[in-house]
């Protein structure tokens, strides 16, 4: 059915949207890290996305900005940088060994948004605009996110803290 709705002219300048958007990206990759990065798009809906700190790739949903979502460049765009941010500020032989030591034990998605509150603060410190491209995506991805979490991997992860943490907020 999109075959039949989209025209051949709005297909061009989505892509052409998505190409300046992942060329931004790409010069961001190599002003933040010396390096050349290859941008690939992810299509799972929960996957906004990911990157391995072994290599050069990075991969992202264009999937707000294609959407038309509000802000959707600077969400995609968000996304590039926070990904960029992980090889700025994790990538190496202790911060690799440490992430994989805490999958195996695991608390790796905790240790993930550690991380990520870490890479997007001292990105934020960079340059003010990469800050605004942020918190469109933090507020994208909180919106967009799953709000549930299983009980037991709560109370695991909280331990001892756990009452003091359940009866604290109003």
């Amino acid at each position: 059915a999109s075959q039949l709705v989209i025209g051949v002219l709005q297909k061009a300048e989505r892509l052409t949207r998505v190409a300046e958007v992942f060329a931004w990206g790409i010069r961001r990759g190599v002003e933040l890290t010396g390096r050349l990065f290859r941008i690939h798009m992810t299509s799972k809906e929960r996957d906004l996305g990911h990157t391995f700190l072994d290599g050069n790739r990075i991969f992202v949903s264009p999937l707000p900005l294609l959407r038309g979502e509000a802000f959707g460049k600077d969400i995609v765009e968000g996304l590039l940088l926070h990904e960029i941010g992980h090889h700025v500020y994790h990538r190496g032989e202790e911060p690799e060994a440490l992430l994989k030591r805490a999958h195996q034990e695991g608390i790796g998605h905790l240790l993930n948004l550690i991380a990520d509150e870490h890479l997007e603060r001292n990105l934020r410190g960079v340059d003010r605009e990469y800050g605004d491209r942020l918190k469109r995506l933090d507020a994208y991805a909180f919106q967009h996110g799953a709000h549930e979490i299983d009980v037991d991997v709560l109370l695991e992860s909280l331990r001892g803290a756990a009452a003091a943490a359940l009866t604290g907020p109003p």
